[in-house]
């Protein structure tokens, strides 16, 4: 019975990966545009806070944007062969990672905080997925998601932390 719940979930976020990333990679690509996208896709600093620099503190978005953007250049262009398409598909690998994760955690808080059954919980998780883009539902196209971000730089800095 435990390896069937473990099973079930493998399940559930194998397939939840897949759809996010095809979101992200397809549905809404994350393709840098602006100018910051550029700028921190190329640009890494130092790992510890910077007095000298525009905003001391801000160090996970400023140094994993140019890990990703250099894993893309480096490893994924190779494999894909078009670099614009291998930075979208690192960066929406990227987001989906974490936000599978962050259902996840979720997952695991229900079922520790309310004693549910792994069933029950992928049930929520599942209506919990769907509302993140029902929300914002206003009209039958465009509409907004609660992942959303206007560009990429803006998932690293807002969306991923």
């Amino acid at each position: 019975m435990i390896k069937k719940q473990y099973f079930s979930t493998y399940v559930f976020y194998i397939v939840l990966f897949f759809i996010l990333f095809v979101f992200f990679a397809k549905v809404h690509p994350l393709l840098p545009f602006d100018i910051d996208d550029w700028k921190y896709s190329g640009i890494a600093r130092l790992p510890y806070p910077s007095l000298g620099l525009w905003n001391p503190t801000k160090i996970f978005p400023e140094c994993f944007q140019p890990l990703v953007g250099l894993i893309a250049a480096h490893f994924v262009t190779p494999i894909i062969g078009d670099y614009l398409t291998a930075l979208v598909a690192s960066h929406a690998f990227v987001v989906t990672i974490f936000i599978v994760g962050y259902f996840f955690s979720f997952q695991k808080l229900l079922e520790w905080k309310f004693q549910l059954t792994n069933i029950s919980a992928l049930g929520i998780i599942s209506v919990l997925v769907l509302f993140h883009f029902l929300a914002l539902i206003t009209r039958s196209t465009d509409n907004g998601h609660l992942f959303y971000s206007p560009d990429v730089n803006c998932y690293y800095n807002y969306v991923i932390p």
